[in-house]
């Protein structure tokens, strides 16, 4: 993570920073026909607010190891980093997968992909305590098209205090 410094009278200044919690938890539309669903990411970056879209963004977390998200229903969640970022305001969060691997009911390993994707998310790390930002995915069944289809997608992001 790059840091920016403000330059005061001859003084360097580092900014201020604040923890900013990383989560995943499953929104439960088409899970129940796996028996486990792992999921791993690529990165998840924030992007400051006012710079141009296809600068200041910053990398919260890269490589994230695989969670299963089966367990991760009825409000339940996982911790799976805690970045400190500096203390300013952001307006979006680009979430990148790697790599999936799930398992049915039925034993068959299913046809799975996932759509990384930027989504807009005010978040004003000025007035937040202790924040956290809820990566809600979901599963959505292809069968219709494909036997044993399935496209792993972020439902929502949201800002937890």
């Amino acid at each position: 993570m790059a840091l920016m410094c403000v330059v005061t009278g001859g003084v360097v200044a580092e900014p201020e920073l604040k923890p900013l919690e990383l989560r995943i938890t499953d929104h439960q539309a088409g899970i129940e026909e796996f028996k486990r669903l792992g999921v791993s990411l690529e990165s998840v970056e924030i992007h400051r607010k006012g710079s141009p879209r296809k600068q200041g963004w910053t990398t919260l977390i890269g490589n994230v190891p695989c969670v299963d998200i089966v367990p991760l229903k009825n409000g339940l969640y996982t911790s799976i980093s805690t970045a400190q970022i500096p203390v300013a305001q952001y307006d979006a969060i680009r979430v990148r997968f790697q790599h999936l691997d799930g398992v049915l009911h039925s034993g068959q390993n299913p046809d799975l992909t996932a759509e990384s994707t930027t989504v807009l998310v005010p978040i004003d790390m000025l007035s937040l305590i202790s924040p956290a930002l809820v990566l809600d995915l979901y599963v959505e069944s292809q069968t219709d098209h494909a036997p044993n289809k399935y496209v792993v997608k972020v439902k929502e992001i949201r800002v937890e205090s």
